[in-house]
């Protein structure tokens, strides 16, 4: 059974429909339909002060979210709920040295993620389908000459899978501090779409990469059974969800499926309503069974939507767990360290949610006294001391899901 909240952890804002490029593989559900129905800023005002006692982290993004001419009004709303914020952008912007001035005035602005298809006009331009590449790569340095942390974010297509490694170099030579590579996610188009071949030989790029230390992501999920990786799986509906422009509440941003209406309704009837509840149980009979179901939770259900397929087409068979390999793992920490969190809690119907990001790990309320001294300045002796060796177990299961730090004592 999939793990039901209260709301939800991470929310994105589309603000807009308008966006300043026309991206053949554009994955938006409603791409650059008339913007003369989409909230008010005041309106958004309502919605994010309804959202702000769940939601930890806001994405915003459209369309393309500088395209409005009050974003820095949304915006305020959000530093009024001292709530943190991220901006994904295609950094088609007409005068970045101006816009970057506005934002160094937000203070709770924590990142951009910005489109960077390629490492070069040819490649990059090949999914932004417009000659915009120096403009992409000004904006980048511009951010980052001003201090700002920029992450770069290439859907990886045909034209750039055997430049790879460049993509990283580049954006690193630009500053970024990681790079995301996303599988695209929408109906088949001939010149971007990978065949599963070509998808296997990218993701083994990638972790190549991250193995030799460079800070690249795999950001939208890749089932297990496709090909083992790092990523994290897909929390769509779970943790995270969408807010359109018209104030509807999809589980993902890349589905046109609706739950509810956030002007009519509040945030818990529609994040436990039968119909996110529908899309959070769309799990394939084979997943049920499957070993990595905790982390890979059945692939990528928007794929499945826009293709009106059963189940993502990446799924193949589950996971057996492997036999006769039960390992006991023997690990020596010095008992002197302190567990620091890198988690926030909060209380659920089920117990505690322990939530870093998009990823959740339910517990139950009888764990808040292991929890209560995961705070910086508790000795791993101190609570082996008062719970026993179970305790310390719990404590290492957090760490390897890195939700925790250790530090010295002070």
């Amino acid at each position: 059974m999939v793990i039901e909240l209260r709301g939800p952890v991470v929310m994105s804002l589309e603000v807009t429909t308008q966006c300043s490029g026309h991206c053949p593989g554009c994955s938006n559900v409603f791409p650059h339909q008339p913007d003369d129905r989409s909230l008010t800023a005041a309106q958004w005002g309502d919605i994010i002060k309804k959202l702000s006692p769940f939601v930890q982290e806001f994405r915003i993004t459209g369309g393309e979210p500088v395209e409005r001419g009050d974003l820095f009004d949304i915006l305020s709303y959000l530093e009024k709920e001292e709530r943190y914020y991220h901006i994904f952008t295609n950094g088609l912007w007409k005068d970045p040295v101006a816009l970057s001035e506005k934002f160094q005035k937000c203070a709770y602005l924590g990142s951009f993620l910005i489109s960077l298809h390629g490492s070069d006009e040819e490649t990059h331009c090949s999914f932004s389908g417009e000659k915009n590449f120096a403009l992409v790569t000004e904006t980048i340095k511009t951010l980052v000459s001003s201090g700002f942390e920029v992450n770069t974010n290439s859907v990886l297509t045909k034209k750039n899978i055997s430049i790879i490694d460049e993509i990283v170099f580049l954006s690193i030579e630009l500053g970024a501090r990681s790079i995301v590579f996303n599988r695209f996610i929408g109906k088949p188009v001939p010149s971007i779409t990978l065949s599963e071949e070509e998808t296997k030989e990218a993701l083994t790029k990638i972790e190549k990469l991250q193995k030799q230390g460079y800070n690249c992501i795999i950001g939208n999920c890749i089932p297990f059974c496709f090909f083992p990786s790092s990523s994290s799986g897909c929390l769509a509906g779970v943790t995270y969800g969408t807010v359109d422009p018209f104030g509807n509440i999809r589980p993902c941003n890349h589905s046109p499926y609706i739950a509810g209406n956030l002007m009519n309704e509040s945030v818990t009837s529609i994040w436990q309503s039968r119909k996110m509840r529908s899309w959070r149980e769309k799990i394939p009979k084979e997943c049920k069974r499957c070993s990595k179901l905790s982390f890979c939770p059945a692939g990528c259900k928007a794929m499945a939507d826009l293709l009106e397929i059963p189940q993502d087409s990446l799924i193949k068979k589950r996971v057996k767990p492997e036999q006769n390999k039960e390992q006991i793992l023997e690990v020596n920490l010095d008992e002197t360290l302190c567990p620091s969190p890198k988690f926030i809690e909060r209380e659920e119907d089920f117990g505690l949610a322990l939530i870093r990001h998009t990823q959740v790990i339910p517990v139950s309320f009888k764990a808040r006294r292991i929890v209560d001294m995961i705070n910086g300045s508790t000795t791993l002796a101190e609570i082996e001391k008062k719970h026993g060796g179970a305790a310390l177990s719990f404590v290492y299961s957090l760490y390897i899901r890195n939700f925790i730090d250790f530090i010295p004592k002070k």
